[in-house]
């Protein structure tokens, strides 16, 4: 069960912001993390939950725009 995710403020430079999701198994088994990659940027998150999200150049830019939704 995920209990929460914790984000940071993003890097103003890469547009990479860390987190933590914070997540339990209702019979005490280990949790294993796994993120996936998109089009839009790298994930990497270790045994913890601590996770880090980068864009791509093309994600941070279109970001940027004003009106700008996703």
């Amino acid at each position: 069960m995920i209990a929460g995710v914790t984000l940071g403020t993003a890097n103003a430079a890469t547009g990479a912001i860390t987190g933590t999701v914070r997540a339990s198994d209702p019979n005490g088994d280990p949790l294993t993390y796994r993120a996936t990659t998109s089009k839009k940027g790298a994930v990497s998150i270790t045994s913890t939950g601590v996770f880090i999200y980068t864009p791509t150049s093309t994600a941070r830019h279109a970001a940027a725009k004003v009106g700008a939704t996703t």
